[in-house]
């Protein structure tokens, strides 16, 4: 009988324990989404870790690079009931590496540096949709009422004169509350 009573009461520690987690996780994902909402700055875009590949005539060879954003003017308005975002504004994007001696820079002017699309939070994600592209989950690294930092690990493919060239590392996007 001890066994038997030992093992109800278990069984109600672990449910009253997994329903407080449901029911935190419901809260939290409830205080995100009204952290979310709102509009927000661009402050901060960064690639870590990042590297260009490419495979020219049979040599592979991939190029640690630096990839930072400056001249911020864009924005971000989350909306909620339907769960929308709309961006709109530029910056600059500042790309260097190094190859054979040389440093190389390049900076490219982003326009509308996100699409309008719909979002939803998922434990730590938000995840952003588009009419262009698939589903994004970003990794929310910080939400407070004031600061909101994104993680994306970004794998981007282009052609430059008929070359392929990808690009990988870790997309970070920092922005503040308006």
């Amino acid at each position: 009988m001890k066994k038997i009573n030992l093992l109800v009461f278990v069984f109600l520690i672990t449910l009253f324990v997994s329903c407080d987690k449901e029911e935190n996780s419901e809260n939290n994902l409830a205080e995100n989404s009204a952290k979310l909402v709102g509009d927000w700055k661009l402050v901060g875009y960064d690639v870590e870790d990042a590297t260009i590949a490419s495979n020219i005539d049979g040599v592979e060879f991939s190029i640690p690079t630096t990839i930072t954003g400056k001249d911020f003017d864009a924005s971000l308005r989350f909306s909620e009931n339907p769960n929308v975002f709309t961006s709109e504004g530029s910056f600059v994007v500042l790309i260097e590496f190094e190859a054979e001696g040389e440093t190389y820079s390049q900076e490219e002017v982003v326009e509308d540096f996100l699409s309008d699309g719909e979002w939803v939070l998922e434990e730590g994600l938000l995840i952003a949709t588009t009419e262009t592209e698939d589903a994004i989950a970003y990794t929310i690294k910080t939400l407070t009422d004031t600061s909101l930092v994104l993680e994306y690990d970004l794998s981007l493919s282009r052609d430059v004169d008929d070359v392929p060239f990808t690009t990988t590392g870790t997309y970070i996007m920092t922005l503040e509350k308006e």
